[in-house]
Order: C-alpha cells, then sequence, then structure tokens
C-alpha cells in the first residue's frame, strides 16, 4: 500500500511532451493518450509551418513548436541570457534546425530522391498545375515571379522546378544548382549553393552580413548557405538575395 501511495506522488510530478506534426490525426491522438494515461501532457509540434493556414494566432503558432524554442536558444545565447553553448553543440543545434526545415531530408537525401524521380520540369506554368496544391499563394505567387525575374534579367542561367525546390538555378545542366527556392512546408526557403564555385570566408561573412532583417541562416558543411524568414518572403527579398549572391560568385 505504501509503496502504491508513493508511485502515485511520483506519478504526479511527471510531464510527458508529445511531439508530433500538426495534424487532426495527431491532436486526436494526443487527447486519447492524455484521457487513457492520466499524466500531465503537453502538445508540442515540429514547425511553424505544419499549422494550417490561420488555425491558431500567429504568437501561438510560432511559440509551440521545437524550430521556435531551438531559435530561442541561440538567440538567448548570442545575447547573454544564457551561459555560453559551445561551438559543436552550436553547429548541432543549427544542423537540426535545418534538417527539421527541410521536412527531415538531409541535402543528400534530396539529391539522391531528385535523382531517382528525376522530377524536373522547365514550364512554370507546367509546374503550377502540378503542384500548386502543395505551396500556399504567397509561395506560388514568388516562384512565378521570381521565374520571370531570371528569364528577363538572367538570360544565361538556367531555371528549373521539381516538387521538393520549386525553383532551381543552375548554370548548366552539369554545375549543380546554386541557388534555390526550396520547399519548407507549404512556404519556402531560399538557398546559396557554392560548393561548386568556392568563396573565401570574408566573402560569404559579407554576404551573410548585408542579408535582409528578420532572417534565420544556417550555414552548412556541404558549402549551402539556408535563409528562412520570420514573415513571408517577398519577391524584393528574393531578388535582392539573389543579386547580391550572383556576384559574388565567379561563374
Amino acid at each position: 500500500m505504501i509503496y502504491f501511495q508513493k508511485r502515485k506522488k511520483l506519478l504526479k510530478k511527471l510531464s510527458l511532451i508529445f511531439i508530433t506534426p500538426y495534424g487532426a490525426k495527431s491532436i486526436k491522438q494526443f487527447e486519447e493518450v492524455k484521457n487513457k494515461i492520466g499524466l500531465s501532457m503537453v502538445h508540442v509540434f515540429w514547425k511553424e509551418d505544419d499549422y494550417e493556414e490561420d488555425s491558431l494566432e500567429t504568437e501561438d503558432r510560432n511559440s509551440n513548436t521545437i524550430l521556435f524554442i531551438l531559435k530561442e536558444i541561440l538567440k538567448d545565447e548570442s545575447e547573454g541570457k544564457i551561459e555560453a553553448i559551445d561551438e559543436y553543440t552550436k553547429h548541432t543545434i543549427k544542423s537540426f534546425i535545418t534538417f527539421i526545415s527541410n521536412d527531415f531530408k538531409s541535402t543528400i537525401e534530396e539529391e539522391l530522391e531528385g535523382d531517382l524521380k528525376r522530377d524536373i520540369i522547365y514550364d512554370v506554368d507546367r509546374f503550377m498545375e502540378k503542384y500548386s496544391s502543395e505551396l500556399n499563394q504567397n509561395s506560388l505567387s514568388l516562384v512565378k515571379n521570381f521565374t520571370k525575374y531570371i528569364q528577363k534579367n538572367h538570360k544565361n542561367l538556367i531555371c528549373r522546378h521539381s516538387r521538393n525546390h520549386p525553383v532551381s538555378i543552375m548554370v548548366n545542366e552539369k554545375s549543380g544548382k546554386i541557388f534555390s527556392l526550396s520547399k519548407s512546408g507549404r512556404g519556402l526557403i531560399i538557398q546559396l549553393v557554392y560548393k561548386h564555385h568556392p568563396l573565401s570566408s570574408d566573402i560569404i561573412d559579407n554576404i551573410i552580413s548585408l542579408l535582409i532583417a528578420d532572417t534565420f541562416i544556417t550555414q552548412n558543411g556541404d558549402r549551402t548557405i539556408t535563409v528562412k524568414k520570420e514573415s513571408d518572403l517577398t519577391a524584393i527579398d528574393i531578388e535582392k538575395i539573389f543579386s547580391l549572391f550572383i556576384s559574388k560568385i565567379q561563374l
């Protein structure tokens, strides 16, 4: 009897965190488990893009995610609100943030997936017909407008489209992409790729320092800079970043 009383007191101190993508199914499962086991439970989602549009207030939508928590840790560390994080741990957190943003796919997996499926489209209208349901309206507009911008101002570059990378810019078919608008949930992130066009560290730092405000930037070991904006990207944001990057790399 004493054992069970102690066990009951211990269980009251326990809390479970339920981490899932956003969706009616996961919410239902959470409620079922919570009612069944009778413990204190919290439901947290992986990232804000998991939410359906306008399902929650923006503040609630952002703060109740693993992605937000990880970003806040790095922000608090940079502002001196918490103890300094060693470089290895900081790099691991940044890599995990990118991994979550890319729907849990590594860069290598995405490239392999692209090679296997060869789902490459060169006509933006055809891309829209095939994948319009997978992006929000702002993202669809950005894909179309940026494609027109490239066709008008950079006719020497190749612009193509695929499911995971709605816009990829290349020097030629064999060079690999140098810039992309890549899928993140139903939104877009920007990727600057310089593995085939090496840049010095001071130029990279210069590019990062000149990027738009309100962005979260990670620099990966495969020579890729990922830019994710806290609010919606705009056509001006994309054109500014692209112009800055293209002026620095040697094609």
